[in-house]
């Protein structure tokens, strides 16, 4: 709200429930911590992995600015409003 972005679904409406389950399931990656010892070192290792994935997407798409994340949603994206 503060940077006026709105994540849009692939109908250009609100996205869905499993659109943005889909689109936030890396946040997932979190749960690898409740392995003992190394959970908490894969857990923010996999999660790194992700974040750069995600960034190194978003900038080698230079006319949509999609990341996998989006595209594993079905074609969500985040737009300028207002």
């Amino acid at each position: 709200m503060v940077v006026k972005l709105e994540t849009r679904g692939a109908n250009g409406g609100r996205p869905t429930m499993e659109e943005a389950v889909k689109r936030n399931i890396w946040v997932a990656l979190t749960l690898l911590g409740i392995i003992p010892f190394v959970g908490g070192v894969l857990a923010g290792l996999a999660q790194l992995a992700a974040m750069i994935a995600i960034a190194v997407g978003i900038s080698s798409d230079t006319a949509g600015r999609r990341g996998w994340h989006d595209k594993f949603a079905g074609g969500t994206q985040v737009v300028k409003v207002g």
